[in-house]
C-alpha cells in the first residue's frame, strides 16, 4: 500500500524504520540531512 501511494521502493532506515522515497532539509543553522517522504516503525509485537 505505501508503494502504490509513494511510487517508491522500501528502504530501512536506521535498522527499523521502512521509508518510501526521501528527501533533503536545511536548518537555518547549517544542519541538514535527509529523511523519507512516508515511513513507519513495525513495533515489536
Amino acid at each position: 500500500m505505501f508503494t502504490e501511494i509513494s511510487g517508491e521502493q522500501p528502504v530501512v532506515w536506521a535498522g527499523r524504520i521502512i521509508g518510501f522515497g526521501t528527501y533533503q532539509y536545511r536548518y537555518a543553522s547549517g544542519h541538514g540531512g535527509q529523511a523519507p517522504l512516508l515511513a513507519f516503525a513495525p513495533g515489536a509485537a
